[in-house]
């Protein structure tokens, strides 16, 4: 990854030691100081809540609270290094390459003992979109719609696999749809994002997974949604990773 990614100012604010992104750094104090930690605990600003991960939006950004899921797992976690500095820094690298996810704008932990206790990712707001299982609902009897969307997730596979990375979790919850100036496709959560020595076909292959699953769960995934997945995917894919037929993700 990018050094710069590593090039943030440090503000410590209600037990949290952030570390900012300079472009962050004039109006992000602000923002905590006006929303931290409240954001996290009011309903209407809450957009998902599971054990172990809070995610709130407020004045046009996100927040990411991590926890340990359960609590055998608190050690496991605490000794493990912060995940939110990973996904800052992967962020990063990833937008630099023109993949298109949210521009994170701060990381923070909160450690007692040494022990990590709490981790917290700022990102930006990704204004005007809804998650891709609305999408698929909405387009599923639109053939020229599903066919541009099924293109669009195939080349969304190919922009990891052409740019060293892997991702592991490109799930319907996992992938967000703006409409302006037509349907764009954004990555949200890089928990599944890897940068392996080789992105080999079997990988390639097991990308495909979670999408597969997803447009069988929406009612989709027939023979001629798989074929634009993969023309989508073929447009942009290294040449040694074009598949003459669709892959099978379980193998």
């Amino acid at each position: 990854m990018n050094s710069r990614a590593e090039a943030t100012q440090e503000l410590c604010l209600r037990g949290v030691r952030w570390h900012l992104a300079p472009a962050a750094a004039g109006r992000l104090p602000a923002w905590l100081n006006e929303h931290f930690p409240s954001v996290l605990d009011s309903k209407a600003a809450l957009l998902k809540a599971d054990k172990g991960s809070r995610v709130a939006t407020a004045a046009g950004l996100v927040i990411k609270e991590s926890t340990a899921r359960k609590r055998r797992s608190a050690y496991r976690f605490g000794f493990r290094r912060s995940g939110s500095r990973r996904a800052f820094r992967l962020g990063t690298a990833l937008l630099a390459l023109g993949l298109p996810t949210p521009r994170p704008l701060a990381w923070g932990t909160v450690r007692r003992l040494g022990l990590r206790l709490k981790d917290y990712l700022v990102t930006e707001y990704v204004a005007d979109c809804r998650a891709l299982k609305d999408k698929l609902d909405a387009c599923r009897n639109d053939p020229v719609k599903r066919r541009r969307l099924m293109e669009q997730l195939g080349n969304l596979v190919a922009l990891f696999h052409a740019n060293g990375y892997s991702n592991r979790d490109m799930k319907d919850t996992n992938i967000l749809v703006t409409e302006k100036d037509g349907p764009a496709l954004w990555v949200v959560d890089l928990d599944g994002v890897r940068r392996p020595p080789l992105i080999t076909r079997r990988r390639a292959a097991r990308d495909f997974r979670p999408i597969a699953h997803s447009l069988s769960r929406h009612g989709m995934g027939t023979e001629e949604d798989l074929a634009g997945l993969l023309a989508g995917y073929s447009k942009t894919a290294p040449p040694r990773l074009v598949f003459d037929r669709f892959p099978d993700p379980s193998r």
